[in-house]
This record gives C-alpha cells, structure tokens and sequence, in this order.
C-alpha cells in the first residue's frame, strides 16, 4: 500500500535538514519551494548554511516562518553562489 506524502511542521524541518547536507556555507541566495514548486520566499544570507539550519528550529520563529516551513518540499534550492551573481535574483 503506498504511504500519503508527510506533510505539516515535522515534514518540513526534516526537509531542511536533508537540503542541509548539500547546502555550502557561503554567501548566495536561496528560495523555500512549495509541494508544486511556486517559492514561498526567497533570502540571501552571508553563511547559506547557517542562515538555512535557523529554520529547522521553529520554537523562535514567528508562526509566518512556522506555516512557511510546513509546506516546503524541497526545504531549499540554491539559486546563486554570491551576493554579486544573486543580487538581481532577489530584487
């Protein structure tokens, strides 16, 4: 019998933590993707990996980041390696 999709808070950190193990820990971009692809929000950080790993400890978000966390898959896609590539990108 097939299992349903996991979904909800739980799916969405364990989400993030496998998109961690291939995230760098430099500057760039990154976007949290819905279940159909559309991003759900797009941030640049100096530290990709550390910026990323904040959100799989949702007891200090806002409930906006919590709900945002719940619906990713995948957690994380890169979308620039630099602030200077991926500056255009998030304007």
């Amino acid at each position: 019998m097939a299992r349903a999709p996991s979904t909800g808070i739980a799916a969405g950190i364990a989400a993030i933590r496998d998109a961690l193990k291939t995230i760098p820990a430099t500057p760039g971009v990154y976007r949290m993707l819905n279940r159909k692809g559309d991003a759900l929000y797009v941030g640049k950080a100096r530290n990709l990996k550390s910026r990323v790993q904040n959100y799989a400890h949702p007891a200090g978000l806002s409930n906006r980041l919590r709900r945002m966390i719940a619906e990713p898959s995948p957690a994380s896609s890169l979308i620039g390696s630099s602030f200077i590539r991926s500056g255009p990108l998030s304007a």
